[in-house]
């Protein structure tokens, strides 16, 4: 399974080609996507403000993907993301330490196009006795 980011599905309703392209030959590999609750609050609140006519298309899109469960591992995992990216100075947003930690507690990849994903991978992280590796596929 698959962990979509909010860029990605954005992209991909928009159709964007490259993020197309991609999740159509992830589908041909027999991967799966799901979201986060996140990336289901960001698209919904970016097309409610942005463009309401557009809301009909994302609720069908959602009603495609499986969408994760949001609980308190996954806020706990968050909170040590989002304050170890802080101290070390390469700050990654609460929406991505929350949509990071909800894949790897979900022991998902990500599917984005975002750098800061990277980042968490980069900060060599530990949680509960483990290295926190977050699987990534970009979509470049």
């Amino acid at each position: 399974m698959v962990c979509m980011d909010t860029n990605v599905v954005i992209d991909f309703l928009k159709g964007k080609t490259t993020v197309t392209n991609k999740i159509s030959s992830l589908e041909k590999e027999g991967y799966e996507f799901t979201i986060s609750p996140i990336t289901v609050y960001e698209v919904l609140f970016g097309s409610r403000f942005y463009n309401p006519k557009e809301i009909s298309q994302v609720e069908q899109f959602f009603d495609s993907l499986t969408i994760l469960d949001f609980n308190y591992e996954c806020a706990n995992v968050a909170s040590i993301i989002h304050s170890t990216s802080m101290q070390a100075g390469r700050d990654i947003g609460v929406m991505d330490s929350l949509i990071a930690a909800t894949a790897w507690i979900h022991d998902e990849q990500m599917l984005t196009n975002d750098n800061h994903f990277n980042v968490i991978n980069s900060l060599g992280m530990e949680i509960r006795e483990e290295n926190f590796i977050l699987g990534i596929i970009s979509t470049k």
